[in-house]
């Protein structure tokens, strides 16, 4: 019987070395695919505003704030409304590279996508019905708005981690076991 537990002990060890190395493994492309997403949805996001505005007629350029960028509208065309909603085009686009990653079960990218895609989303919304209004109240609602979303939609990816990281290491032990 002692000799028995030695070895479990042993496999279980092998099991730990290896479920390390999983989840290591995905919460590495979780994090570098998540910042390079979010980091580059910001200049999507302004670019799409940028083309929109000239494409309908209008005329402006794109001003870098710190780590931010920002679209500056020096013609507005008829149909601003259209130009507001740069946000729900980067959620589509998003959501197709979520889907991918849904239908290729890569866990880790659709995860990643879903806080940035819940701010553009959410933002998008909000940007596209209050566009016209240029008050403080409305920049503050906005921040509500881009950061309560951005929780959710990491909240609900760390959870989609968590379950795909689960069966990930329940299917390593049973081969190994």
């Amino acid at each position: 019987p002692q000799r028995e537990s030695r070895v479990k002990m042993k496999r279980g060890c092998l099991n730990l070395k290896t479920s390390h190395k999983i989840v290591l493994s995905s919460i590495a492309q979780y994090l570098t695919i998540g910042l390079i997403l979010l980091f580059s949805a910001n200049a999507l996001h302004e670019m799409l505003h940028l083309k929109l505005l000239v494409t309908l007629g209008g005329d402006g350029y794109i001003v870098l704030k710190g780590s931010l960028a920002e679209t500056v509208i020096t013609v507005m065309p008829s149909n601003g409304t259209v130009v507001a909603a740069a946000g729900l085009f980067v959620a589509l686009i998003y959501s197709l590279i979520a889907y991918v990653g849904y239908w290729k079960k890569y866990t880790e990218l659709y995860a990643s996508l879903l806080p940035t895609l819940a701010v553009q989303l959410a933002y998008g919304i909000f940007e596209t019905i209050f566009w016209e209004l240029n008050t403080p109240e409305v920049y503050i609602w906005a921040t509500v708005v881009a950061v309560t979303s951005t929780l959710i939609g990491f909240f609900a990816s760390i959870y989609l981690l968590y379950k795909s990281l689960k069966e990930k290491l329940s299917l390593s032990f049973s081969k190994q076991g």
